[in-house]
């Protein structure tokens, strides 16, 4: 159950809603789903079956949950987006996106298995166009 009480949650819903649409046209033009998660790490569903292909450990969450979420706290901290590996060779892209000056939420993407160098570039501009999908959500 996410902390935010009602008056945070009016202010929140408005922006994940339109979060939830410019995602679905990243999606229809890369290909690849992207997971819209509020500052509690919440988005109704289990984010890691949309990007993530890692196995469950023991407790039965994913193994790299917490990866990402380093990740989305990594790019927060950088004001923009970070572009990270995780341990089974999938790479992975995440944008935060903001409600003035806090944060409203954070873009997931990714799942591309890196194999060669080549990849880089395609990585580079999807990371790009996720932060420009993140920076419209913001305005």
């Amino acid at each position: 159950m996410s902390k935010f009480n009602i008056i945070q949650r009016r202010d929140l819903d408005p922006i994940m809603m339109k979060a939830a649409e410019i995602v679905r046209y990243y999606k229809k033009a890369t290909g690849f789903p992207v997971s819209v998660l509020d500052p509690d790490w919440e988005n109704g569903n289990n984010y890691h079956v949309v990007c993530c292909r890692c196995q469950n450990d023991s407790n039965g969450e994913r193994k790299c949950k917490r990866l990402h979420e380093e990740a989305a706290l990594k790019a927060r901290l950088l004001g923009g987006s970070y572009i990270y590996l995780c341990d089974e060779g999938y790479v992975f892209w995440t944008s935060p996106f903001y409600s003035g000056e806090r944060l409203a939420g954070t873009l997931l993407s990714g799942g591309l298995y890196h194999k060669s160098e080549e990849k880089n570039e395609e990585v580079k501009a999807l990371a790009q166009l996720l932060l420009l999908c993140a920076n419209n959500i913001s305005a």
